[in-house]
């Protein structure tokens, strides 16, 4: 089971990963269409973040884009907005609110709301 947290205070990459981290967390990885769907339905619920950008749990490293888990976020995802990932020095990547599709972003130079993700076992 997957618990969110939308932390709606604006800051850069590290602090939000930070601060999952602290809650015993990470920020959210969008693995399957299910996670997006879940996703799209707890942000619905949310109020506030009509038209923003949230940090999701994937970073550049080494050319590819890699979710949290280490797994590969491949650059022909469905999961994309158009013309992205644009790869100008851009290695975060954050959801789109309210179209749901993902943009890459940059890491410092750009501050955001935030999703954390909590993995419950055996609930």
């Amino acid at each position: 089971m997957k618990v969110h947290d939308t932390t709606p205070v604006l800051t850069d990459y590290n602090v939000a990963a930070a601060t999952c981290s602290g809650e015993g967390g990470h920020l959210f990885d969008m693995l399957t269409s299910q996670d997006e769907d879940g996703l799209t339905v707890y942000l619905g619920q949310q109020t506030g973040l009509l038209s923003h950008f949230l940090y999701l749990g994937a970073r550049k490293s080494g050319g590819d884009f890699h979710w949290t888990d280490g797994s590969l976020m491949s650059k022909s995802s469905p999961f994309w907005d158009i013309n992205q990932p644009n790869l100008i020095d851009e290695n975060c990547v954050a959801i789109r609110i309210p179209t749901g599709k993902l943009h890459d972003i940059g890491c410092h130079s750009f501050t955001s709301p935030f999703v954390c993700q909590i993995d419950l076992y055996g609930c």
